[in-house]
């Protein structure tokens, strides 16, 4: 049996020794390259860019972005743009520190330290010195990452999880090899990781101290590398995880004191994080332009693909996601680990959508899912954009683990004394249906409970291992044992031997003659390179140094100067397998120089391979060669430079016959199918621009397409129903049934959205699931715009089906409180539904009587709307094209009348007949949201305790709201008809009372009708311009008139949102409760929708309709 104090006191011994061994992995040899800087990110940035940082002689220029040599992105002396793309904070620090050591230079002669530490503090202010601390410093931020693994992984798995975590974390080895570089993704990963353990410490003891550590993490994060930026949305995870549990575990006084101190720390920590953002990268916001032109525009063309840049071309036709975790698996972390992340990622990712994971797995999953899921559509696949998330995959393998453990533990016969936890690790999130209400369920709690402890299951260490254990253990060891021999192999051969380029260049140096012509690529690291020996540089040996310009786009110049080149010439030097494996894999673009390669390796070109350095991850008898891996992860540390040495001449007939002619054939600028971050930037067809200049303001807001009307997708969809397009009835009853059925879908998202209505949305859910299903549709046709995924009949039954999912999950989930609704409100709900059919038959008749489009005055813009409605339908990517103005996109408000499209394409009914159901429908959907806020206001105090009583007050206030704001307008028609009546009066009575005398001269207006005589005729328009020079309607005008105008359309897009407003919180609200953040945050999430649709439907009401939200 093991001792539990001995245990205790084991812990911090193994986590120093795992922390020794992260240190010597990631310090040793940090000179592994001898000064080449074979990296050129870290080359730019300690050669070109840490130089010029200093603090500027004058205060007065310290924030100037002209003047001020702290600013990254500007060169002071040449007073032109710099472009800078990663964050402040590193560069800051990199340069501090080398100052600080510099200073100390003086002091380590005084004390006659070795010569070699004071040649370091002589030369910290140099390119040698930047890297060597630098690298330093990445290497001591992972460390410490390795530290923060332990912490999170204790809190989560138990301390023993921590531990194991914490060493399959110092044996990965793509965090050891980026360590061994002056890269800010590790430095980012940290202070990400930070923010993380800030998050669960802020869920789980609500205190201002770790408020302040999640916002010193988060801003540092950031300050380190932009990307970092969705690390802002975990402490609002916790924060909203927190005031949930409050709510539904905690007394009610106790729930509301932990919403508002939550509310208040994540505010605290968010606000912390901008400070500490701006003061460590204070030239993001003095000179934003250049940093969005620098980091958002460049970055953002080169990983989307947009910008062709020939160090990107190896990406182009990868496998968006799929190859990230490739590279992972066989190389990052290497097999076994790879494959215990990938199933314990999954593991994770199951228990998270069965409520079943810990806070701290879901706080980690909501950083994994927001920076993969937009990465990992990345063209650019460079392999240390993983390392922010690999080390939580470690820790999902760990928690694997530890659930065999756990389940061994539980297959013992008999149970055993328990020993007491370490620590005390976060809740198990356990989301459950009550009431429609999720919840979260404690596993075991002995304190307060918005401070819930939970017993490890890795623990139990008191009780003898059993059989049942084998599993976690043999898992255990084996992915431990394969990864310390993957990283000790790696470390060993990558770091503790020569650099290929050096080895390579020596051999050069011995071997190749003097005045020897050495053809080498561009683009690439010109070899031999110069090194620290006698003659050791090409000058020295008269070396001719020709280019090869492999990257060009084929051609018959291209082919005559490779011809040129290779004749004149007596070796060629391939110096990493940058542009030999790339430019294959771009077969459209390069066919000759694809031949070219073949040809050169074969020897058909005269050619042969004389030398090649290598140095494979080795450790005793065992080698593995890692050239297959991805590019950036051999071509910096351990390339495979190889010579090629002249054996005969080629005549002209000899060359032609090799690459004659095979550049007719190329695809100037081919960069494969446009991925979908392609096109999210802009991308046309299958062709890229070597660095595309940010698009200026006149050209980002064009109004004309991309290609001419009659060149875009056909797409015919939208009047398939010969039936409904032949008789007015089943028209009329088929886009009822469509759009009854659509709310129907949507009424189990409904219910749980708004659990605490009364009426739990019903009266909403049909604006609800059309909003739901258009705004599907209407992002496919806006990012992609294919008959697949875009204004179709397809994709409309596509997410029309996804929607049916959805419900049948939810139904699953709460099919009890929502059966026991359906019973309860029954009649609420079929009144609902008659007066849906009642509002829409009453619109119908009036729309039969009045039914043209087309008159050119009377008709308002009918003819503008049908037009516009025509191009919708017949456009599949959105923004339409606009019908009256050739070969332009629509510049108007248009997504109201695509919801309406999408109801015409469902229903196949042709859009002038569809017109004037929309507008009954409107009305409708309008009628219903009214009653549906009058009567959940009027029942709110009984909906709890008594139905039938909720439902008789519900019911009258419902549909009294709904004539009052539907069927009635304001008071000027009732005032313009006294007026008309006091105009055909006779009578000389004279009052000053205001009033009396145009009433009186009223009645004898109506004496004069009795007697015969005609009223003046009734001007309509002037009720709806009731407020001079401002247009003033009222629904029923607006429904009446039957414009299809997005003011008219967003009717019930803000009665929807209105009904949402009053009941988001718990019931009564007034006055016996004040608002409460979970009231905030539901507000936000329900009615965001429709404000949406709202902004894209008539955007000019958006602010007051803003404002009016809760």
């Amino acid at each position: 049996m093991f001792n539990p104090k001995s245990l205790r006191r084991l812990v911090p011994i193994l986590l120093l020794i795992i922390l020794a061994i992260a240190a010597y992995l990631r310090f040793y040899n940090l000179n592994w390259d001898g000064g080449i800087f074979a990296h050129p990110d870290e080359r730019s940035t300690v050669a070109f860019y840490a130089p010029t940082i200093a603090w500027p002689d004058s205060l007065t220029d310290v924030l100037d972005p002209r003047r001020s040599t702290l600013n990254p992105f500007w060169n002071v002396d040449s007073q032109e743009r710099r472009s800078y793309t990663y964050g402040h904070f590193p560069l800051y620090v990199l340069v501090l520190v080398a100052h600080l050591f510099h200073g100390l230079a003086p002091l380590a002669q005084s004390l006659g330290l070795p010569a070699d530490w004071i040649e370091f503090f002589t030369t910290t202010e140099t390119g040698q010195g930047y890297a060597h601390i630098g690298r330093g410093l990445v290497a001591l931020a992972d460390v410490f990452t390795v530290y923060l693994v332990f912490l999170i992984g204790r809190r989560i798995y138990g301390v023993w999880g921590g531990l194991l975590a914490a060493a399959l974390s110092t044996f990965t080895v793509l965090q050891i090899q980026l360590a061994h570089f002056f890269a800010v993704d590790p430095i980012t990963t940290t202070f990400t990781l930070l923010a993380i353990y800030g998050s669960m410490l802020l869920y789980e003891r609500q205190s201002i101290g770790t408020a302040i550590l999640t916002g010193v993490g988060i801003g540092l994060a950031v300050a380190s590398k932009f990307s970092a930026l969705p690390i802002v949305a975990v402490p609002v995870v916790a924060a909203f995880l927190a005031m949930r549990h409050a709510r539904h575990e905690e007394p009610e006084q106790d729930g509301a004191y932990v919403q508002s101190r939550m509310i208040g720390l994540v505010l605290l920590a968010l606000g912390l994080s901008f400070v500490i953002f701006a003061v460590t990268s204070p030239f993001v916001l003095l000179d934003f332009a250049n940093f969005k032109r620098s980091v958002i525009d460049e970055q953002g063309n080169m990983v989307s693909g947009l910008a062709d840049f020939p160090f990107t071309r190896q990406y182009r036709g990868t496998t968006a996601y799929w190859y990230f975790i490739k590279e992972q698996l066989r190389w990052g972390m290497g097999w076994a680990l790879g494959l215990l992340a990938l199933v314990g990622t999954v593991w994770v990712i199951v228990k998270t959508l069965l409520g079943k994971a810990h806070v701290g797995e879901i706080l980690c999953l909501t950083w994994i899912v927001l920076y993969f899921g937009p990465t990992g559509l990345f063209m650019a696949k460079f392999m240390r954009y993983m390392v922010p998330v690999v080390p939580l995959f470690t820790l999902f393998g760990t928690g694997l683990i530890v659930a065999l453990w756990h389940w061994g533990t539980q297959k013992q016969p008999t149970p055993t004394p328990q020993l007491e936890p370490e620590t005390s690790p976060l809740p198990t999130e356990s989301v459950t249906v009550d009431q429609a209400i999720p919840t979260i369920t404690e596993t075991s709690t002995n304190e307060p409970t918005h401070q819930p402890t939970t017993q490890s299951p890795i623990s139990n260490l008191q009780s003898p291992i059993s059989i049942y254990h084998l599993p976690a253990l043999a898992v255990a060891a084996i992915v431990l044992i394969s990864s310390a021999i993957w990283s000790i192999a790696f470390v060993n051969g990558i770091y503790g031997t020569e650099h290929p380029w050096l080895t390579f260049s020596r051999y050069v140096y011995n071997n190749v003659p003097d005045g020897s012509c050495l053809a080498y690529e561009h683009w690439d690291d010109r070899l031999p390179t110069s090194i620290p020996e006698p003659n050791g540089n090409p000058n020295a040996h008269n070396y001719r140094q020709p280019q090869l310009p492999m990257y060009d786009d084929d051609s018959q110049q291209k082919y005559e100067l490779i011809r040129s080149t290779l004749r004149d010439c007596d070796y060629v030097i391939l110096a990493t397998n940058r542009l030999w494996r790339t430019i294959p894999r771009l077969p459209e673009r390069y066919p000759m120089s694809t031949r070219f390669y073949e040809a050169l390796f074969s020897g058909e070109l005269g050619y042969k391979l004389v030398y090649a350095a290598q140095t494979p991850a080795k450790l005793g008898p065992l080698e593995i060669d890692t050239q297959p891996a991805d590019e950036s992860f051999t071509v910096y540390d351990h390339p495979k430079p190889m010579l090629f040495q002249k054996t005969r001449q080629l005549s002209d007939a000899e060359w032609d016959a090799i690459l004659g002619g095979t550049w007719q054939d190329a695809q100037w600028g081919y960069v494969g199918e446009p991925t979908l971050m392609m096109r999210l930037r802009g991308a046309e067809a299958n062709r890229a621009q070597p660095n595309p200049e940010p698009a200026t303001a006149a050209e980002k807001k064009s109004l004309l397409l991309d290609t001419p009307v009659d060149e875009l997708t056909p797409i015919d969809d939208y009047h398939w129903n010969a039936m409904a397009n032949s008789s007015s009835l089943v028209a009329t009853l088929l886009w009822w049934l469509v759009v009854f059925l659509i709310g129907l879908l949507a009424f189990p998202a409904t219910f749980l959205l708004f659990n605490n209505l009364p009426d739990r949305g019903y009266g909403l859910s049909k604006s609800i699931g059309l909003l739901l299903v258009s705004y599907f549709v209407w992002m496919g046709s806006s990012l992609v715009g294919s008959r697949w995924l875009g204004n179709s009949l397809f994709t409309i039954v596509f997410a029309i089906l996804l929607l049916a999912l959805g419900s049948v999950f939810l139904f699953i989930r709460c099919r009890k409180p929502l059966i026991a609704f359906l019973l309860e409100r029954r009649w609420l709900m079929l009144i609902t539904e008659a007066l849906f059919g009642l509002v829409y038959l009453i619109f119908i008749y009036l729309r039969i009587l009045n039914p043209d489009l087309w008159h050119p005055w009377l008709g308002g813009e009918k003819m503008l709307e049908i037009g516009f409605l025509n191009a919708i339908v017949k456009s599949v990517a959105m923004p339409p094209y606009d019908p009256f103005f050739a070969d332009g996109i629509i510049n108007y408000y248009y997504y109201g009348l695509f919801l309406v499209g999408v109801l015409i394409k469902l229903t196949g009914i042709q859009p002038a007949i569809a017109f004037n159901l929309a507008v009954p429908t409107l009305a409708a959907l309008t009628g219903i949201s009214v009653f549906s806020l009058a009567g959940n206001l009027a029942s709110a105090t009984a909906a709890r305790s008594n139905v039938y009583v909720a439902t008789l007050r519900a019911i009258p206030a419902g549909i009294l709201a709904t004539i009052f704001i539907v069927f009635m307008g304001n008071i000027e028609g009732a005032a313009q008809f006294l007026r008309n009546l006091a105009n055909m009066g006779l009578s000389d009575f004279e009052t000053a009372i205001p009033g009396v005398n145009t009433l009186l001269l009223a009645v004898g207006g109506l004496l004069q009708i009795v007697s015969g005589d005609a009223i003046a005729a009734y001007n309509y328009w002037d009720p709806t311009r009731v407020i001079p020079e401002t247009i003033n309607e009222f629904p029923f005008f607006s429904f009446l008139f039957a414009d299809l105008h997005p003011h008219m359309i967003g009717f019930f897009c803000l009665r929807c949102c209105s009904s949402a407003w009053p009941l988001t919180g718990s019931l009564p609200l007034w006055p016996t409760a004040a608002p409460r953040p979970m009231t905030s945050a539901l507000r936000f999430k329900r009615n965001s929708k429709p404000l949406a649709c709202r902004l894209y439907s008539a955007g000019w009401r958006s602010p007051s309709c803003w404002a009016l939200s809760p």
